[in-house]
């Protein structure tokens, strides 16, 4: 299930309005970025069940760090935070 998508054409991150009752949680959180046919993708997955506003603030750690690592203008970035069952 889609928890929360963040882009970077967009100010704020969309939570789902289900997030608030999910309490700590194993994600999976798919970060991309990317200037037309040059993209770059990873997967992150908790080892340890957490809140919701720390995987919020891994997803966002690791998009800035994706994007320091790219040596090249993006027109395109963001992440996406899904509930593991």
């Amino acid at each position: 299930m889609l928890v929360a998508r963040f882009s970077v054409h967009v100010e704020q991150p969309w939570i789902s309005p289900k997030a608030r009752r999910l309490g700590s949680r194993k994600w999976l959180i798919k970060i991309h970025a990317g200037n037309g046919p040059d993209r770059s993708t990873d997967e992150i997955r908790n080892q340890n069940p957490c809140n919701l506003v720390d995987v919020l603030d891994t997803a966002t750690q690791c998009i800035d760090d994706m994007l320091t690592e790219l040596d090249m203008t993006v027109t395109d970035a963001g992440f996406q935070v899904f509930l593991l069952r």
